[in-house]
């Protein structure tokens, strides 16, 4: 056998760092599933304890349905002892116990350390309203969940869970937190604070317009951050005449025919007629020009928009919402409904640049980063070629199974950081690190698929043999 290169020798040693880094993890998560188990024993014990005569303690639920009663202020010693805000004892106690009684598998999950604690907190959180025996059946299935996806999608899938076992209630809970919405002004010295609760689609749509105006005002020569534009922006929608006059001085250039019946005797009479925009907050241009525009991507049934309200759909922007809701928002909005794109339909290009429609199914296909791990939203991402584009390469190197979406730094790695990928089957790739680790990253997971210092049965005989 040869003698290692000093090369050979530096990759094993980074990747021997790599390893105490993965063995300080884990020694991490252990730490937090046992804080899990040392509050849920803490808890246990203190309701065991027999009251004594001068022991007035209430026994509460502080955690959800089927979980035991224990005495209402065993979390206040436990905060206390741990040096953290009452509130954070009185949320981890509540956490264990309802992982251990009313999600056993996710208990089991987090404990064999093949869960984060992190992602099991999230699910005690989203379920607080299940009872136990939903609960229970939801528990049941999510160990094949977690195998199969990431934890932001697992998250997602959980959420989504809840939605179609708890309909009805979400509904009236959602007709009350429509309820509660508001505007409060908080004065400050020189300015002041707005603080709003909107519904999500006006919100969105909020956004959308105080975007576009900002964009207006810095063409117009406005030099301020986009951030201080957005809040002037803010400030002009409350003299609707000026704000009017941005927008329409903006498409005045495009076109200035209005649509028929627009035109009054008032109209032609205004004295800032011949002006980009109108002072006097008189439409000039096609009002459906003025509204803002959003995309908002639903993957939804097309039966479900007409059945019940028990139906969930995927949303681009708000993760799972009921089909009420989407109902409401295709109810007060213009919509256009495109149908799921035909993967045959889209047909490769010999241009570097991606046709609109194969962006489209790109994104829906892989909605983050292809990259190991990530989590960033393809939408706001650059289509990357898997194998590189070459001018004088064959034609149809732009199409589906040669492209997936990457940040510009991840690109990087790949073009110069000695990351390497290869695109298995469409929408699968398969990434090898510099220091020899090689990962699957499908649309909805990450997984490792191999270790360079993980030795077969093989290798670790010739290695003793060796020795001796």
């Amino acid at each position: 056998m040869g003698m290692a290169t000093d090369d050979e020798l530096t990759d094993q040693m980074l990747r021997g760092i790599l390893d105490e880094a993965v063995v300080a993890s884990n020694r991490r998560r252990r730490a937090e599933a046992d804080e899990l188990v040392h509050a849920l024993h803490f808890a246990e014990a203190c309701a065991s304890r027999r009251k004594g005569d001068e022991d007035r303690e209430r026994r509460t639920r502080l955690a959800s349905d089927g979980t035991p009663e224990v005495p209402e202020f065993c979390h206040l010693e436990y905060a206390a002892r741990l040096g953290m805000r009452p509130e954070s004892g009185f949320s981890v106690i509540a956490i264990a116990l309802d992982l251990h009684h009313r999600f056993p598998e996710v208990w089991d999950l987090v404990h064999r350390l093949s869960m984060p604690v992190w992602v099991a907190k999230k699910v005690a959180h989203a379920t607080t309203e299940l009872p136990l025996d939903q609960a229970r059946r939801l528990s049941a299935t999510l160990p094949a969940e977690w195998r199969r996806l990431s934890p932001t999608a697992f998250i997602e899938h959980v959420k989504a869970c809840v939605l179609m076992l708890q309909a009805p209630r979400e509904v009236a809970a959602g007709d009350q937190e429509l309820a509660s919405r508001g505007v409060a002004f908080v004065q400050n010295q020189h300015t002041t604070e707005l603080h709003a609760r909107l519904s999500k689609a006006d919100a969105a749509f909020l956004d959308a317009q105080l975007n576009r105006l900002a964009t207006e005002l810095g063409r117009a020569g406005d030099t301020s951050s986009r951030a201080v534009r957005l809040s002037k922006s803010l400030g002009l929608l409350a003299t609707p005449a000026r704000a009017l006059q941005i927008l329409q001085g903006a498409i005045a250039d495009e076109t200035d025919v209005l649509p028929s019946g627009l035109e009054t005797e008032e109209q032609r009479e205004c004295p800032s007629t011949g002006f980009r925009g109108h002072l006097c907050g008189q439409v000039t241009v096609d009002p459906d020009r003025l509204l803002p525009t959003m995309e908002l991507v639903v993957h939804i049934a097309q039966d479900a928009l007409t059945s019940g309200d028990s139906a969930v759909a995927r949303t681009s922007h708000f993760g799972p919402q009921s089909a009420a809701t989407v109902r409401q928002w295709l109810g007060h909005g213009r919509v256009t409904v495109r149908p799921v794109l035909d993967t045959a339909s889209v047909l490769p290009s010999s241009a570097y640049e991606v046709p609109g429609r194969m962006r489209e199914l790109l994104d829906l296909r892989n909605p983050t980063s292809v990259f190991p791990h990530s989590t960033r939203r393809s939408r706001r991402l650059d289509q990357d070629h898997t194998v590189p584009y070459s001018t004088s390469g064959p034609a149809g190197q732009t199409r589906p199974d040669n492209l997936g979406p990457l940040t510009r730094r991840e690109h990087r790695a790949k073009t110069l950081g000695g990351w390497r990928v290869t695109q298995t089957s469409p929408g699968v790739f398969e990434w090898e690190s510099p220091l020899g680790y090689r990962y699957m990253r499908t649309p909805d997971h990450t997984s490792m698929v191999k270790d360079p210092d993980a030795q077969s049965w093989v290798e670790r005989m010739l290695v003793a043999l060796l020795r001796t």
